[in-house]
């Protein structure tokens, strides 16, 4: 029987802002930013030129150095903890999030909330979310 990996020693990183919206002040909505407008990287991974471990490795690492921690692959949600508070967990970006289609706003774990909710109350059917990760990997927060 092996004994249990030591979890790697992470120093926190300072508490940073999300970047600012593109959208002018006083258009629809200066607080929603949709995926398109705001992209770095691919937001769903399914769509990388050509799927390998080191694409996908390189476009979680370009969306994470721009505070994007969630991807999606289809309809999962890749999460990255980033070790710092990045304000985005707000009750107003949860509104945002609801009713939207997923790929309307950027990868968050709030639009597959959303989503299995509106397939429980619309479709009658259970729902199930996965939430995994090693210690220390945001499980908690995700949920």
């Amino acid at each position: 029987m092996s004994s249990p990996r030591p979890s790697p020693r992470v120093t926190p990183r300072p508490a940073r802002k999300p970047p600012a919206s593109p959208i002018p002040p006083g258009s629809v909505s200066s607080s929603v930013r949709t995926m398109m407008e705001t992209i770095v990287g691919v937001g769903d991974m399914v769509l990388l030129d050509d799927i390998t471990e080191e694409s996908c490795l390189d476009n979680l690492k370009n969306r994470f150095k721009a505070d994007e921690i969630y991807s999606y692959i289809g309809p999962v949600v890749v999460s990255l903890n980033p070790y710092a508070k990045i304000d985005i967990y707000t009750p107003e970006l949860a509104m945002e999030y609801q009713g939207r289609n997923q790929y309307e706003l950027k990868p968050h774990i709030y639009a597959l909330a959303d989503d299995a909710y509106r397939s429980m109350r619309d479709k009658g059917k259970d729902q199930c979310v996965i939430i995994t990760g090693e210690s220390g990997a945001g499980k908690t927060e995700a949920s």
